[in-house]
């Protein structure tokens, strides 16, 4: 993999350059190459430990060299360890790094003195240090070559790839859904109906093969939550001029000119503001009074949240919590603090009435019921501070509520969230701050019966007796295309069935496409057909195999033709318009690019136990053991020990 990369290394930086980023996450490098941990051992490697510190220092290195704008070959998961694994099997190989193979590394991917130097600044090390990884970067390239000899790609492949992202066809469409019948379908007997519930009462909706039917309940809450509205806050507020002059004065930044386009360059044309000074405060006075409402009425709602949130805890704050999961321990009959209440305390203290929604009736699919709520679905929560901030939207904060069983490594777990107690403060879009209480939580399952979802699959049912009719009719339907024109065969089709067709023209669109920021290869997503293999092979396959269709203007037979896709249970009568091949220059430049994503696909593999070097492969050659391995094993061995 490695020569390949040493032989087209111009044209990868020029073309390429972004694709061959490794995304790691880079923290803060106050700490990089320095042990700071305990000796902890996590196995053994090679019969000697293997500590923290160790793997530790393994990540800093991994991440020094990718800053680099090297493509080091190891996983996302156990970074560090896979690296020192690689180090471990080159050096029982023999192989050694030097100065001189790490200056040829150097200028063989063009690594820029500016970025040695910044890289020296951020990770506050020295020459020696540096070296040091790239000697052992070294070592692990000659490893790779030696172990996967020259690149593993054949040259079919790339040019099969190549293709695929430079050819083009353009296409007009007319959906045939099954909507189209599916009202005038017969509701199957019940025994038909028990049938196609039992296949697919498991299954999570839109998972199962071909038609994505599944009857699995979501998992759905029930919840109250106080509302503080931003513009109601506002107008609370009691601006003066000393208050709007002071945030004009501190706040410069938001008051300087905004540019002007002007075509009149005569003497007498007034002059340019200079845009690094802010305005004369004359000028932008009412701007100046707005913001500094918004940032005291802010202010405000947080105070206004932090009173709420402190009386609502008041009961929960005199609660036990349970040693090993950390959640409150609530009484039988535990009654929190009305909302009410809590609302009248806080008009009382501050003069503004929080708004109080209670959706206690229905359940709340999550999280579909959630994020088409009207005011809150938009609302997240914000974890952290500063760069180090992150924010969830409401349904995933949701999702962790314990009552709904959420997985054990969900990131927000450690925030505790239970029904009956308030959660954490939220904030939607336009600045509204809620407290949200969820009243009770039922997890995802199996319906216990048809009755429960009865209605559903009577709906799917309908829909895919429909399909199937339409199915035996799409003959009809493409003869009437390629002798009428798609438009016509709408027209028709329209007043036959008492509903709006039309074709829709799909722009130009590759067959497949590259996500610049992960380097994967895509399938396109296309207007209302989304990514489909099957659509854009089939019509890929159907270009190739006409020579007119290069010409936009042909109309032959061959050129109609039908693409059912089952998981939309809807036929697309296909008009294929233009195929657009690639040139030799455009081929010869897109080869290049497809041998990279394709090393990156292999190189990507080592993620996996089918690759040579894998961690479970690996593993095994150079004798590494995980502490939980062999705390596992030595259980296992005093337990076949004999009675005494």
């Amino acid at each position: 993999m490695f020569k390949f990369f040493y032989k087209y290394n111009k044209i990868i930086l020029a073309v390429g350059g972004s694709i061959l980023m490794v995304l790691f996450l880079l923290p803060s490098a106050t700490n990089l190459f320095q042990p700071g941990r305990d000796d902890m051992s996590v196995g053994t490697l090679g019969g000697r430990d293997l500590t923290l510190a160790d793997v530790d220092r393994a990540d800093a290195e991994v991440q020094l060299l990718t800053d680099l704008g090297l493509q080091v070959p190891v996983g996302r998961e156990n970074t560090g360890v896979h690296w020192l694994l690689m180090l471990e099997e080159a050096r029982r190989q023999g192989l050694y790094g030097s100065r001189a193979a790490s200056e040829q590394i150097i200028d063989q991917f063009q690594v820029s003195p500016a970025r040695l130097n910044a890289v020296h600044k951020r990770y506050r090390i020295t020459d020696e240090t540096l070296y040091a990884s790239l000697n052992h970067y070294g070592m692990v390239l000659q490893l790779w070559n030696l172990t996967m000899g020259q690149s593993r790609i054949s040259e079919p492949r790339v040019r099969h790839l190549a293709r695929d992202l430079i050819s083009t066809v353009t296409v007009r469409v007319l959906a045939v859904p099954a909507d189209l019948l599916a009202e005038d379908m017969e509701t199957p007997a019940d025994e038909q109906l028990q049938k196609h519930f039992e296949t697919n009462r498991a299954d999570i909706p839109g998972s199962s093969k071909p038609y994505g039917f599944g009857y699995r309940l979501p998992d759905a809450v029930k919840l109250e939550y106080l509302r503080f509205p931003l513009e109601r806050i506002k107008e609370s507020i009691q601006i003066t001029d000393v208050d709007a002059n002071d945030y004009y004065l501190n706040h410069p930044g938001q008051f300087l000119p905004e540019p002007e386009e002007t075509e009149d360059e005569s003497a007498d044309a007034s002059p340019t503001p200079d845009p690094t000074k802010p305005l004369p405060y004359t000028e932008v006075r009412a701007k100046a009074f707005e913001l500094a409402t918004t940032e005291k009425a802010e202010a405000l709602r947080e105070r206004m949240v932090k009173f709420a949130s402190g009386l609502l805890g008041e009961k929960e704050m005199k609660l036990p919590r349970d040693g090993e999961t950390g959640y409150l321990k609530l009484p039988g009959g535990f009654l929190p603090y009305e909302l009410e209440v809590v609302a009248e305390a806080v008009q009382k203290e501050f003069g503004v009435l929080p708004d109080i929604e209670r959706y206690d009736e229905k359940w709340l699919k999550v999280p579909q019921g959630i994020t088409g709520m009207p005011d809150i679905g938009d609302a997240t929560l914000t974890v952290g501070s500063g760069s180090a901030a992150q924010s969830y939207p409401l349904w995933y904060y949701l999702a962790s509520v314990r009552e709904l069983n959420p997985a054990t490594d969900h990131p927000l777990l450690s925030l505790r969230l239970q029904t009956k107690a308030a959660g954490r403060p939220i904030t939607d879009a336009s600045g509204d701050g809620y407290i949200v209480r969820v009243l009770d939580a039922e997890p995802s399952g199996v319906p216990a019966s048809l009755d429960q979802v009865r209605e559903t699959v009577i709906r799917d049912a309908k829909q895919l007796a429909a399909y199937n009719k339409l199915a035996e009719s799409m003959g009809d339907w493409l003869s009437a295309a390629q002798r009428d024109g798609l438009d016509a065969l709408a027209k028709n089709r329209s007043e036959r069935y008492e509903t709006g067709m039309s074709p829709m023209a799909i722009r130009p669109f590759q067959r497949r496409t590259i996500d610049y920021q992960s380097g994967r290869i895509l399938v396109p997503s296309l207007p209302r057909i989304g990514q489909s293999e099957l659509f854009v092979d089939r019509v890929f396959e159907q270009a190739k195999s006409l020579d007119k269709i290069g010409d936009p203007a042909s109309e032959s037979d061959e050129a109609y033709f039908v693409v059912s896709l089952d998981s939309q249970l809807t036929h697309y009568i296909i008009h294929l318009k233009n195929y657009k091949a690639p040139t030799r220059q455009e081929y010869e430049q897109m080869k290049f690019i497809a041998g990279i994503l394709i090393q990156r696909m292999e190189a990507a593999q080592a993620m996996t136990g089918a690759h040579p070097f894998s961690m479970e492969a690996l593993a095994k050659r150079v004798g590494y053991v995980t502490l939980e391995h062999e705390q596992t094993e030595g259980k296992n061995d005093k337990e076949d020990e004999p009675a005494a």
